[in-house]
């Protein structure tokens, strides 16, 4: 199954984060994010937006699911 999430934006207060995406990786083979995945270009939220990022990357490899980021809006 490909599970394709869009516009996260990760980061932000009151965004999504690895811990409440992953219950929807159940029986994933690929996740697809599909654009404004997390807020990276913001100085303010950009650092808790790669580090979200990372560990919802570290979380589908711990399940052998593969991770693609789609770039733009």
């Amino acid at each position: 199954m490909i599970l394709v999430l869009s516009d996260l934006h990760m980061g932000l207060p009151g965004a999504p984060t690895p811990a409440s995406i992953e219950p929807l990786l159940a029986g994933a083979e690929e996740l697809i994010l599909n654009g404004d995945a997390a807020e990276e270009a913001s100085p303010r939220f950009a650092a808790r937006a790669e580090a979200m990022v990372a560990e919802l990357r570290d979380r589908c490899g711990r399940r052998g699911i593969r991770l693609v980021r789609i770039e733009g809006n």
